[in-house]
């Protein structure tokens, strides 16, 4: 799927569903550029450290 902004390249990128190089063409800016947008996102928006507990679904390798 294509990024239609940068805006939606960043969520897509900061959620870890994209690789920035492919990205930052996609949307037609250089990686460099892409890079320092997605750190200056990141520092804007941290990602809550409690966050993994609201985490229900079992990931592979789920041992019994």
């Amino acid at each position: 799927m294509k990024p239609s902004s940068i805006e939606e390249a960043l969520h897509t990128l900061y959620r870890g569903q994209a690789n920035v190089a492919v990205t930052a063409s996609s949307v037609g800016v250089s990686t460099q550029e892409m890079k320092e947008r997605l750190r200056d996102h990141i520092l804007l928006n941290p990602i809550d450290p409690d966050l993994w507990q609201l985490d229900v679904q079992v990931s592979w390798p789920y041992i019994t």
